[in-house]
This record gives C-alpha cells, structure tokens and sequence, in this order.
C-alpha cells in the first residue's frame, strides 16, 4: 500500500426503490506481506453518511498470507436507504501490505 494505506472506493450506487432492508457485500481475497498488526477493513456508507459502518479482518486473527479466501461477507440493515457506496481499506504500517481483491458482490 501507499505509506502502508490503501484503499478502493465504489461509486455512489442508487438504492432508489430498492426492497431490501439489508445489504450484503461478499468478496474474495489474498493477502500478500501482512504483517500481524495489519486489516483489511470494509467501509460502508448510506445516504451520504447519515449511517456508517465497517468491518475490519486483522491480520493476527482472520487470515494468513499467500491464500485465497472466498466468500468473506458483511451484512447491513439498509431499510429505505437511497444510496451506498463501499471501501475496502488496507491498514498497514508499510508499502509492503497489499491485498488482491475479487469476485466482488452486493445483494
């Protein structure tokens, strides 16, 4: 990551008459040199901060190195939210901490 921070931010999605009163981001990854003071941290934010969230997998605990782990997810209430938008973070103390991410999906 950049100075040990990165991150990837979607653009604002519209949850304009959307029937769901929860969200689900499920994604895929593989850590690569994270040390075990490093997270990966999801962001969530509905109409334009008036909910906010997130969920952080350390490193020490919630995943090794060199592995792909599928189907990580995180789930939220959303009831009569109008717009979202997702940021995976890295939180890291050097350039060195990078994670792939995939098969990104919200439901």
């Amino acid at each position: 990551g950049n100075d040990g921070s990165s991150q990837l931010t979607s653009n604002l999605i519209s949850l304009e008459n959307s029937p769901f009163s929860k969200i689900k981001v499920t994604f895929s990854f593989y850590a690569i040199a994270m040390e075990h003071s490093d997270d990966l941290c999801l962001d969530y934010v509905l109409d334009n901060g008036a909910i906010t969230g997130e969920r952080c997998w350390s490193s020490l605990h919630a995943f090794e190195n060199s592995r792909w782990y599928d189907d990580k997810s995180l789930e939220f209430a959303a009831s009569n939210a109008q717009s979202l938008w997702i940021r995976f973070r890295v939180k890291g103390d050097d350039s060195e901490d990078d994670v792939l991410l995939d098969s990104v999906t919200i439901q």
